[in-house]
């Protein structure tokens, strides 16, 4: 993420307001450190408003500010992935460059914004692991928060927090969380409304210090007794005591419940200021936090700095935000009751507060904080302009958030205003809509293109937009002419769309199975994100990369690219991320070639299990999976999988690309088990026939028809062997060449007479090539060569502490025994074993215990 300035604003650990009464009998909640890391994880100060609670937070944690990462929470944090790169951007004041691979994905457009952390909280949790000193996280308003994502991932994290962590919470109600469950394993430790509340000699101690004005015992009682210790309360007493004329008069008004007193006295206090701070309160209670050129612009005014000034003068609920005294915000009580107040007397003056904070921040370029006042202004026009001419800026400083509760948000006769907005709404829907509802936007921005004064840098991006949408729909020739189209227009230096369209021209061509064409362009896009530092762009491009050297026979160059890759995630904390399943997918596949079939099934099925999330991915590496079990003979549990694919295809339309191979898969299934009619059935149905030429990128389901022809003695088989093995030499697939000339050479009488034979291993043994030889039944050609396979290994190390546990298991003891040897929690020791599962690729105790064995880690 980008470090705007209101987001260092809010990951800003507060300054301690001046005259703050250092509550001593506090300090005992706070949780000491031990030498290994603190007694409990959490400190929950809950209250209703107005009791201190940020400022007693922050006077417990005076002297461990270089040790505490802060999070000022607000509304727009309710976000999921916002939320999240938050408290990440608030760690890292602490740990520089901490969650730097998990924010890099959280931000990127490709994966659902209303999702939460998901499966990239397992790598947060492993990197919390790795604090060296004891560090206190304060979430500070956390009643702001009612998305239920957000508080299943806190309480996940919470109950396998680090050692070294200590979570302090400030908010109105508790959360919905086992706090029952948690206090009984001292977990967690509660400040409380009776624990904040001023006892008489504070609010004794808090009189002499804020007012001038002499009260006998009898007032300070009574002032305790009516207050009932609440901060807020006390302070605004003591304000109206310190303009009224008659302090017996103020405590003979001065009584009724919290609310009333409430009410009383913020009238009191607002009727004395002057007409001029009246104003100025109201205009900028609107405001979240502000500077006073902020309320400048917003109240249209001049004299906001002295207005600022003698707010805090007089310690009128306004709070510093940093050292500096530059950014401020209301106290939430406060704030809440001037927005009621505007709200009553001039609402129609809202919406102009709005449009107008939304323009001081834009002449500012902080379009992310501009966006949010436009649409509360109710302006849909303000925010579509500031969305087309931002787009990009806001991405970077908050995630897709925000830009796609604008895109869902705006209706479609503002959208077609602004056509560049109209093709982000269109990748919006092919993300999460459907291909049907993006087409539509896709036709409304070319339309609005062609009708603009200079349409070609729009219809350059249409055309970029148009080769992904024909790559979704396997329509090749129309992605490729799209793609093309794009980067002959668009600049060297417009580094974006060109990464986005070269993939997209890459896709056409491997989709349409010309591997040769395809690596160029997935070149390009890989060589820039590299040169971009793209980390988590990487894992695509990188991946797509692999994946055309397998095809074009480099089936070392794949398995090295795919390796360094997983190194990478590992070490940027992308081990979880469901992308990285497909290179784990790969990996399995790669290792399937080999003929190392057990640990190919291991790294498919870890694969699955960490790109489980997003659907395409895992219907691809299913493929992966149907394949592997082919190869072991499990044809009715590849069948199997076949049908998940086709389920999930139900549920989620799949791309064709998966679809359309899935059926080659299950006609090739069906055949070796003799069902050569169904068989037929299904190559029909992808338009695979006898009688015309095989679709481009369906070279492996006319490979499938040519067994069925050649086995039937159809002479129609010999000319559909012909003419795939020429297109296989045209395009450079090597891979459907070899299994080609096998499926040739395997139809004579001896295999190895055959020249196919000859000029298939002269290819792909030597590259390692192993198991199209093997399922064509060439075995004698292999028995005597030497085969040296190439185990999976371990991509990502098991933890010394990961060992231990796993030792014990090994020894039989249950999670609850494990934790009392080892002196960590239950939690901690299933949060291990989850590591350790997604790392053998396995499921259970005993399986993990055998699988390292196997790989000789025990």
């Amino acid at each position: 993420m980008k470090p705007t300035p209101l987001l260092r604003i809010k990951t800003c650990l507060p300054p301690l307001p001046s005259g703050t009464i250092m509550r001593e009998r506090l300090r005992e909640f706070l949780a000491a450190p031990e030498v290994h890391g603190f007694t409990r994880q959490l400190t929950l100060v809950a209250a209703p408003a107005g009791f201190g609670k940020t400022t007693q937070v922050r006077a417990l944690l005076a002297g461990h500010e270089s040790h505490t990462a802060w999070l000022s929470i607000d509304q727009q944090d309710n976000d999921p992935r916002r939320f999240w790169l938050h408290l990440l951007a608030a760690l890292n004041t602490v740990q520089t460059g901490f969650g730097d691979g998990i924010s890099a994905a959280l931000s990127s457009q490709d994966t659902d914004s209303t999702a939460g952390l998901g499966t990239l909280l397992s790598p947060l949790l492993n990197e919390l692991f790795e604090l060296e000193s004891p560090t206190y996280l304060v979430l500070d308003d956390l009643h702001l928060i009612d998305a239920s994502v957000i508080h299943h991932e806190l309480q996940h994290m919470i109950e396998h927090l680090a050692p070294m962590l200590h979570v302090i919470i400030t908010t109105r109600s508790d959360p919905p969380w086992p706090l029952h469950r948690w206090r009984a394993k001292n977990m967690m430790q509660d400040i409380r409304l009776e624990d904040l509340s001023f006892t008489l000699e504070e609010t004794t101690d808090l009189c002499r210090e804020r007012t001038p004005v002499d009260l006998n015992q009898h007032q300070l009682t009574m002032l305790h007794e009516r207050t009932d210790g609440w901060a807020a309360g006390l302070q605004l007493a003591l304000l109206t005591l310190n303009r009224s004329h008659s302090p017996e008069d103020f405590f003979q008004e001065f009584t009724g419940s919290n609310r009333h007193i409430l009410h009383y006295l913020t009238d009191e206090i607002f009727a004395r200021q002057t007409p001029e701070i009246q104003d100025f309160l109201l205009t900028t209670s609107i405001l979240p936090r502000f500077t006073a050129e902020l309320c400048n612009a917003v109240a249209s005014r001049s004299d906001s700095s002295r207005c600022i000034e003698n707010l805090e003068r007089h310690n009128l609920f306004i709070i510093r935000m940093d050292e500096n005294g530059t950014w401020y915000r209301y106290h939430a009580l406060f704030a809440e009751l001037l927005q009621y107040r505007l709200q009553q007397t001039s609402p129609e003056r809202i919406p102009l507060l709005h449009h107008q904070a939304a323009q001081w921040y834009l002449d500012r370029n902080l379009p992310a904080a501009a966006i949010v006042h436009a649409q509360d202004s109710g302006d849909p026009e303000k925010t579509a302009a500031i969305l087309d001419e931002f787009f990009d800026e806001i991405l970077a400083a908050d995630g897709p958030g925000q830009i796609n509760r604008c895109l869902a948000a705006l209706p479609d006769n503002i959208l077609e205003r602004y056509p560049v907005t109209l093709l982000h709404k269109a990748l919006y829907c092919l993300n999460y809509l459907g291909m049907d509802t993006a087409f539509s936007y896709i036709e409304k921005a070319r339309k609005a293109a062609e009708a603009a004064d200079s349409p070609e840098r729009l219809q350059t991006m249409t055309a970029v937009v148009m080769s992904f949408y024909h790559v979704y729909t396997n329509e090749h020739d129309q992605a490729r002419r799209y793609a093309e189209l794009a980067l002959q227009r668009l600049s060297p230096t417009d580094t974006t769309w060109r990464t986005r369209v070269a993939l997209y021209a890459g896709d056409a061509r491997y989709f349409s199975g010309d591997p040769k064409q395809a690596i160029p362009c997935y070149l390009e896009a890989d060589t820039a994100c590299r040169q971009r530092n793209e980390q988590f762009l990487l894992l695509s491009t990188g991946m797509k990369v692999a994946t055309t050297l397998y095809a074009l026979g480099d089936l070392a160059g794949a398995e090295r690219q795919t390796r360094e890759l997983l190194q990478s995630a590992r070490q940027h904390g992308f081990s979880r991320v469901p992308r990285v399943g497909l290179l784990w997918g790969l990996l399995g596949e790669l290792q399937r070639e080999r003929d190392n079939l057990a640990e190919a099934q291991r790294c498919i099925e870890r694969g699955l299990l960490i790109g489980r999330p997003e659907l395409p991915n895992y219907a691809w590496n299913s493929l992966y999976l149907a394949a592997c079990l082919f190869s072991r003979e499990q044809n009715d549990e590849a069948l199997a999988v076949i049908h998940r694919i086709e389920e999930l295809d139900r549920q989620a339309r799949l791309p064709a690309f998966i679809t359309i191979r899935a059926a080659c898969w299950k006609a090739r299934i069906l055949h070796k088990q003799g069902n050569t009619s169904r068989a037929r059935h299904l190559l029909a149905d992808c338009n695979i026939r006898a009688d015309a030429p095989v679709p481009e990128g369906l070279e492996f389901g006319g490979a499938v028809l040519t067994r069925i022809l050649l086995a039937e003695d159809d002479p129609a088989g010999r000319q559909l062997l012909e003419s795939l093995k020429e297109r296989a030499l045209h395009t450079g697939h090597l891979r459907h060449a070899l299994e080609l000339q096998l499926i040739e050479a395997s139809n004579h009488q001896r295999p190895t007479d055959a020249g196919s034979y000859h000029t298939a291993y002269a290819q792909g043994f030597h590259r390692g090539f192993r198991r199209l030889f093997i399922e064509h039944g060439c075995l004698e050609c292999t028995a005597g060569a030497t085969d040296q396979k190439i185990s999976a290994g371990l991509v990502e190390e098991l933890s010394s502490r990961e060992i231990e546990v796993l030792q014990l298991v090994d020894q039989g003891l249950s999670n609850d025994e494990i934790g009392e040897s080892l002196y960590i929690s239950t939690g901690t020791v299933k949060w291990h074993l989850s590591n350790i599962y997604g790392k053998l690729g396995v499921s259970k105790r005993t399986r993990a215990a055998a699988e390292a064995r196997r790989l000789g880690v025990l």
